[in-house]
């Protein structure tokens, strides 16, 4: 890989198949979900052409998990990438703003993933009316922590 890891754990390697191998249990070294969800972000403000189902739906997933966003992990990947804080905030703007309105990354993101998951996700994932602007809060909220420096806008700030 040409950009490095910056945070690395051992995890066992996981037997999916029920059969017998050698390697069931090896620790490897792999990146963390937290370093994940950098990259994941920064590909989501880079990609050239289009919005990836698969980096939409790793965000939600890793959110999920409870796993928080590292800005030193998003800065330390942009230095890597040789990319400026400023150029990279612009771009995952834009990137925020066609998820939040165009249709046709919702219709994308739809037929790609479903080719992906088991039919029981998708029937409470996908095939949810609400799925979708689900999918968009949780997008909003992690991108909005990097776009506005981590203080997330408080609705009806009385402060």
């Amino acid at each position: 890989c040409a950009i490095p890891s910056f945070d690395i754990e051992k995890r066992p390697l996981i037997n999916h198949y029920d059969i017998v191998v050698p390697t069931e249990g090896i620790l490897v070294p792999v990146q963390s979900l937290q370093e994940t969800l950098a990259d994941k972000l920064i590909a989501l403000a880079y990609r050239a052409r289009r919005i990836k189902p698969r980096d939409i739906w790793d965000i939600v997933w890793i959110k999920q998990r409870g796993i928080d966003l590292s800005k030193v992990l998003v800065d330390k990947k942009l230095t890597a990438r040789h990319k400026q804080t400023d150029d990279f905030r612009q771009a995952l703007s834009t990137a925020l703003a066609k998820l939040m309105t165009e249709e046709e990354v919702r219709n994308d993101f739809n037929m790609e993933i479903s080719r992906f998951i088991p039919k029981q996700i998708k029937e409470r994932t996908l095939d949810s009316p609400e799925y979708w602007t689900y999918v968009q809060g949780e997008v909003n909220a992690i991108a909005s922590e990097l776009l506005h420096d981590g203080t997330p806008k408080k609705p009806f700030d009385m402060g």
